[in-house]
């Protein structure tokens, strides 16, 4: 089975439906994540989307795949894909290796320090970094600044989630 052929568009349903078959037939999971990877920015897109849903719906199907998934992520530059992909760390971050927690904390630093990066990648980078920040408090003043930096320059959205960011260090930053 072409794979691709379960995404001929960007629909919420078509996402769902093809998640739902990911779910019922394991086997093609490797090839949907690769998919979210792909070198086709629409494809990976949607792909992406997919991945995102059958974590939503089944995190242990996922979990095996999330270093992967990280790896990926570092050097891909597609914006859907990490716009998509960031919020499997939200809840998977604490899984990682060492060597992998350090990657996605860089990789969510620079998101989080560019302001060429897309909104809702600053965002969720901003999310992930702070549930690192619970089981590494090394980083909570590191965040804390790097969000007060950021924020005037900011976009509503932005600034919506540094709120709830910075309320937070606020009470645990003694």
């Amino acid at each position: 089975m072409n794979i691709e052929s379960l995404l001929p568009n960007t629909y919420r349903k078509t996402a769902d439906d093809a998640a739902s078959f990911i779910l019922a037939h394991p086997n093609y999971l490797k090839e949907i994540i690769q998919l979210s990877f792909s070198e086709k920015r629409i494809m990976a897109m949607r792909a992406s989307r997919v991945v995102l849903l059958i974590h939503y719906k089944n995190p242990k199907l996922i979990k095996p795949s999330v270093p992967y998934i990280l790896d990926q992520l570092c050097v891909t530059h597609n914006n859907s894909s990490i716009r998509n992909l960031l919020h499997l760390f939200i809840d998977e971050s604490e899984q990682l290796d060492e060597i992998r927690l350090g990657k996605l904390m860089a990789l969510c630093f620079k998101l989080l320090e560019s302001s060429a990066a897309e909104i809702a990648q600053r965002a969720l980078s901003m999310q992930v970094l702070y549930k690192i920040s619970n089981y590494i408090p090394d980083i909570k003043s590191e965040l804390k600044a790097l969000v007060e930096i950021n924020y005037e320059e900011g976009s509503p959205g932005f600034k919506s989630t540094a709120n709830q960011i910075l309320k937070k260090l606020n009470t645990e930053i003694l």
